[in-house]
């Protein structure tokens, strides 16, 4: 357990991924109650038994994430069952031009299915209740082919963002593609789930002024 997930929710897209499974599981294992989104819903069926065997807190949630409207509607079943959404990992490649609090879905395309109605849906939310902490996984790849990307930029609403490029090896293994650091300092670890963690758990200034003091 990390006190800094304990009974926090998150919620993860592409679950179907490698990537998206690991994170699912590394999260729910820091103590975090995580929602896993995913069109696949035979893909959550099989997935999500496997991982309450090992009594994680995870529930899987199937949408068509084309939809905007099905979206919103699975984003307020998520904070009605389980709570607050506090962070969000979109396993796939992260959105291309305009601003993800935008109100056109026009805006968001083309883009991998999901991620900027999931986005969206979502940092409204976090918007409105002043903190939350996104991380999209991407590759170098995807950053040259789409110059004028998504502004993910959402400190001015208490939202920390983070794009992390990774490389997938020939087992599905995904990596960071570089040593760096977080913006407070830190090493970034190697391992993808470590580092996705990692940019999550650091704490930003309402972090702090709402953590509850020693007595």
């Amino acid at each position: 357990m990390d006190r800094r997930f304990v009974d926090r929710v998150a919620v993860v897209t592409g679950v179907a991924t490698t990537t998206g499974r690991r994170v699912t599981r590394a999260l729910a294992e820091a103590g975090a109650r995580v929602a896993a989104l995913d069109s696949d819903a035979g893909h959550l069926a099989t997935v999500i038994p496997v991982l309450r065997q090992h009594d994680l807190h995870v529930t899987g949630f199937p949408v068509d994430v084309t939809s905007s409207s099905s979206v919103d509607e699975v984003v307020a079943d998520v904070e009605r069952w389980i709570g607050p959404v506090e962070f969000l990992v979109n396993a796939v490649e992260p959105l291309r031009s305009g601003s993800v609090l935008t109100p056109d879905d026009k805006d968001l395309r083309p883009d991998p299915p999901g991620v900027g109605t999931v986005s969206r849906s979502i940092a409204r939310r976090m918007a409105a209740r002043g903190h939350g902490a996104i991380v999209t996984l991407t590759s170098t790849s995807a950053i040259g082919s789409h110059p004028h990307r998504v502004d993910l930029d959402l400190s001015q609403n208490g939202i920390r963002c983070h794009v992390l490029p990774v490389d997938q090896d020939e087992h599905g293994t995904s990596s960071p593609l570089w040593t760096s650091q977080t913006p407070g300092g830190a090493e970034l670890p190697r391992d993808v789930t470590d580092a996705v963690l990692l940019l999550l758990g650091e704490r930003s200034a309402h972090d702090d002024e709402d953590a509850p003091s020693d007595p």
